[in-house]
């Protein structure tokens, strides 16, 4: 192990066993998830305009009122008049451009440390594709990686996972509609990996083959990413929402993606005349960062790009045309497998030259704006002010010209929540904001800015790039981060309730409501005519009522007196992960590990045996609910709307989670704000809450739980795979009884947590972070010392052995089989050794490269090709593996045979050895860099299992002296087609 990345782990997965852990991961992917902010720069982000999900027509008031017709009745609307200084880049970056007009950006940074980040930016997406249906842009990026002149057919990604690299993790790219971005992460300290990647991206630049057999080949491909992402229910319903966002605009119909007939006729000469047009030298951009000296990396990109030829003549001239979205849009966007009903209401804003200081300025105003109307509607309905549950919200673009604020909710009453939540927003845009709502806005603001700052010595390489990356395409600041930081902190010092006001009025004034309700068919939603009727009155019910007041507390206010500290009863120091150990006399044990991983930050994770395998069978998706709702609730006294202003200016938070067979709790944020999160630890553990609106809103999402887990294909399907591995037993529920749920009041949620929760047995603290061991033990000794004890309890194991033979279960695919595909289960019980925890990992990277070459590759009937997660689990003496795809309704059966295949053909023969190096080299380059949340599970381990405990160290061990014939008898023994659990999603 050499290098560390930087994240900060949630609750560890829960509703589960254990030993499945590693469905959990793919349980989570699979919920259907659609949200007002979606869009963003990701590969293909952008669903098609065309689709069969049932909505209704467009709807607009019947006069011709809007947002900024109020607001002309009450003020006089000031136009922003930036100032136009430039912001120069920070000195740390070397920037240039080569005489054949390539632009590049040079940073280095030793965060992860041995590594090299690299794009290649092309200022080019679909918006430029003259044929606005045809997904050019998008069908290029995938030819880039099935042939350059030095990398022929498959020889890019078997060349890169020589180096420890592999597709996905190392080597992606994406299409938007403004741009599209090839990325490679390089492994610095491996002989040849950087002057491969800058052959690579050479080739991508100017050398692509675009063979006319390829394209035909990738159709299938292309067809199966449009089909899961498009033609999803979150695809379709999306597709509603993106025809109000890119109305009136260059971007209307040039979905990334493309039609389904023109993926499917698309020719190489189609593609070959998109690159030639705008892959371009003087249209693209090189960003490097990453552990070389700056003018190491210069050279490279000198030396690569620098003989290349510059382009016979001028690049094309593209000009954006983007209006306002000034007049109201209301649908209804409904799919039969859609989610259980939200709203969403967006409001267009403009886009700002944030590379000057005027437009840094008016940004910061836009996350003030936003953040006080998310708080305003998120206090009104924890309150009882405003008749919704779940808000949220915030600022988001989906493309480069368009940007928004936007907002979530649920209401029973879908017209009457909508009413409620315009008229909040109207009355705040006629009335303004008060001086004390503005200075908590300010306070959180500041504390975000603070913490940024602290833990910017710590910024990984990817997150540099990635910001450079927008510099280019959007001149957005880059600034030298002491100048940035003390230049915003003035300017928010600055700032005044009337500036705020003044600034939401304006954007009010430039844009009108989009409003949509989401959901399926059978929910009972109005008409999109009588939402425009709803936007109407809500502009006359503006000028009724006033703003809520918010709270009474102010920030930076004491949740608790500290308690008087309780001095540990034994400590040690633990060489083997570099913790420190103390022991209180309440049972409780703390671990303070010093970790700089991510500066200025730290964690604390505390662990209990228990969890939901001693509730109720099927309970412990409630349990999750009741976990939810305790945090959304106040602590000691406050509600919540007074713990949020009281932590405003705090960079912390803290929430409790009740597993399959642990519960604890998670905090963490700024170390300067350590006491604040151990303040909430304790009062989570001793004074919590439920709170009636918070409780409403955990039903309204286990409803929502519920409805994905029986309409969305994946989902089912998983629930299908659960309820055959644990033959029926509700210990394998993995969502909730919406029946028993809807018995269940605050108070009734408020016991089951105080029977988990309440009081210290068996709880392990663990405390990672950027501090002195000696401050947080201070903290330690007062806030966790001074625990209640409470009677012990062990979790129970409530797991079954696997059903013998072949079980076969089937689900729908869904709508047009968006969600056609199958998951397949397989598990060994014995001993489980290192050599076995060391051999699972190379086994899955081995059967991830060899089902993405034979699904994807080959077959051409899947996107991803599927995926493998194998844990092996000492601890209940058992190793499982899941192997998920999704493909071609019309060809699973031939997907299904060509995978029994080559499992059967693995367990047979083994790998071989190209296979066998090339995945131990993957899994080594991964356990190079580790991360926070790595050294939480570490030292958990530690307090569980002593020196029998799953280190790093051990681990990286095991893989350094892994042979081939161990993982082939890993093999042997844990795939066996004729006992396996199987969940096929079908027509």
């Amino acid at each position: 192990m050499t290098e560390s990345v930087e994240t900060i782990p949630s609750p560890r997965s829960s509703g589960l066993p254990r030993r499945l852990r590693l469905v959990a991961a793919l349980l989570a992917a699979a919920m259907l998830a659609v949200a007002c902010t979606g869009g963003g720069s990701d590969e293909g982000a952008d669903p098609t305009t065309s689709s069969t999900v049932s909505s209704t027509e467009p709807g607009v008031g019947e006069t011709t009122s809007t947002t900024a017709a109020v607001i002309d009745r009450v003020s006089q609307v000031v136009t922003p008049d930036p100032d136009p200084t430039p912001i120069a880049l920070d000195t740390e970056v070397v920037a240039g451009v080569l005489d054949n007009g390539l632009r590049y950006y040079a940073m280095s940074n030793d965060s992860p440390g041995a590594k090299l980040e690299l794009r290649l930016v092309v200022n080019a997406g679909s918006a430029k594709q003259p044929d606005p249906d045809a997904g050019s842009a998008h069908f290029l990026e995938h030819m880039l990686f099935n042939g350059t002149q030095r990398f022929p057919g498959l020889e890019l990604d078997r060349a890169l996972r020589s180096f420890g690299m592999e597709i996905g993790p190392d080597l992606n790219a994406y299409t938007s509609m403004d741009e599209t971005v090839y990325i490679l992460s390089v492994p610095t300290r491996t002989e040849g990996a950087v002057e491969t990647a800058f052959d690579i991206l050479v080739d991508w630049a100017t050398a692509a083959t675009i063979d006319e057999q390829d394209v035909i080949e990738e159709r299938g491909v292309v067809r199966e990413e449009l089909r899961l992402r498009d033609e999803s229910p979150s695809g379709r319903i999306q597709s509603v929402l993106l025809e109000a966002y890119y109305a009136d605009s260059s971007y209307e119909g040039h979905d990334p993606s493309g039609s389904v007939e023109e993926v499917e006729t698309t020719t190489a000469d189609e593609l070959r005349d998109f690159y030639d047009t705008w892959y371009r030298l003087d249209n693209m951009a090189v960003v490097a960062v990453g552990d070389l000296d700056v003018d190491d990396i210069v050279e490279l990109i000198e030396s690569s790009f620098g003989p290349l030829d510059a382009p016979a003549s001028q690049s094309p001239r593209f000009d954006y045309e983007v209006d306002d979205l000034d007049e109201p849009f209301t649908a209804v966007a409904t799919h039969p497998q859609g989610p259980e009903p939200n709203i969403s209401l967006d409001y267009s804003i403009p886009v700002w030259d944030t590379s000057t200081i005027g437009g840094e300025r008016l940004s910061l105003l836009d996350s003030l704006v936003s953040d006080l109307l998310v708080t305003m509607l998120s206090d009104g309905a924890a309150r009882g002010e405003i008749d919704i549950v779940r808000p949220g919200g915030g600022l988001f673009s989906v493309s480069r010209f368009r940007r928004f604020v936007g907002f979530n909710f649920v209401a029973d009453d879908v017209a009457k929540g909508s009413l409620e939540v315009l008229t909040a927003i109207g009355r705040a845009t006629n009335q303004g904001f008060g001086e004390a709502e503005v200075a908590r806005a300010v306070a959180a603001l500041q504390a975000r800015i603070d913490q940024e700052f602290q833990g910017l010595g710590s910024r990984q390489d990817s997150s540099i790039a990635s910001a450079l990356v927008d510099h280019h395409l959007t001149g957005s600041a880059f600034g030298d981060p002491a100048e940035t930081h003390q230049r915003q902190s003035a300017v928010l010092s600055s700032i005044s309730a009337d500036d705020v006001n003044q600034h939401l009025r304006y954007l009010m004034s430039r844009s009108a409501p989009i409003l949509v309700p989401i959901g399926s068919p059978d929910d009972d939603f109005p008409t999109a005519e009588r939402l425009a009727e709803v936007i109407v009155e809500a502009e006359q019910a503006a000028f009724e009522g006033t703003v809520s007041t918010g709270s009474t507390v102010s920030p930076g206010d004491p949740l608790m007196d500290r308690p008087e500290a309780i001095d540990a009863v034994a400590s040690r120091t633990i060489q083997a992960i570099d913790a420190t150990e103390l022991t209180y006399a309440n049972g409780l044990v703390a671990y303070f590990v010093e970790s700089p991983i991510a500066e200025g930050s730290f964690v604390l994770y505390t662990i209990s045996s228990g969890g939901a395998s001693l509730l109720e069978p099927g309970d412990g998706p409630i349990a999750e609910l009741v976990a939810d709702a305790v945090g959304d609730s106040g602590v000691g006294g406050f509600d919540s709307v007074d713990v949020a202003t009281i932590l405003a200016d705090a960079s912390v938070g803290a929430g409790p989670y009740i597993g399959d067979v642990d519960e604890g709790f998670s905090a963490g944020g700024a170390v300067d704000d350590a006491e604040f999160a151990f303040q909430l630890v304790h009062l989570l553990a001793t004074e919590p809450s439920v709170e009636t609106s918070a409780w409403r809103a955990a039903q309204e999402s286990g409803r929502s739980w519920a409805r994905s887990f029986e309409a969305e294909p994946q989902a089912a399907a998983y629930a299908e795979l659960l309820d055959a591995r644990f033959d029926g037993s509700e210990w394998g529920r993995v969502y909730p009884d919406v029946d028993r749920l809807e018995t269940l009041t605050a108070d009734d949620a408020l016991d089951l947590y105080t029977s988990r929760l309440v009081g210290v047995d068996d709880m392990i603290a663990v405390i990672v972070g950027d501090f002195d061991t000696a401050d947080m033990v201070e903290l330690a000794d007062a806030y966790l010392g001074s625990l209640p004890t409470r009677p012990g309890d062990e979790s129970i194991d409530r797991s079954v052995p696997m059903p013998p033979g072949i079980i076969t279960r089937e689900v729908s695919a869904g709508d047009e089989g968006a969600g056609a595909g199958f998951d397949i289960l397989m598990s060994v019980g014995g001993r489980v050794s290192d050599a076995d925890r060391a051999a699972a990992l190379v086994l899955e990277s081995a059967l991830n490269a060899r089902f993405f070459e034979a699904v994807r590759e080959e077959l051409a009937a899947s996107y991803s090709g599927g995926s493998v997660y194998i844990e092996a689990d000492p601890e209940t003496s058992t190793i499982e593996l899941l192997f998920s795809v999704d493909g071609d309704p019309e060809r699973l059966d031939q997907i299904h045979e060509r995978v029994l295949s080559e499992l059967a053909t693995i367990a047979d023969a083994g790998l071989d050895s190209a296979e066998f190096d090339d995945a131990k080299a993957v899994v080594q380059n991964d356990l190079n860099f580790y991360s926070n949340g790595d050294l939480i599970d570490q030292t958990i381990d530690y307090a569980r299992n002593g020196s029998d405990a799953w280190t790093l160290a051990r681990r990286y061990d095991a893989v350094s002296r892994l042979r081939v014939d161990q993982v082939d008898d890993l093999a042997r023994r844990l795939i066996d087609i004729t006992n396996r659990i199987e969940v096929m999603r079908s027509l």
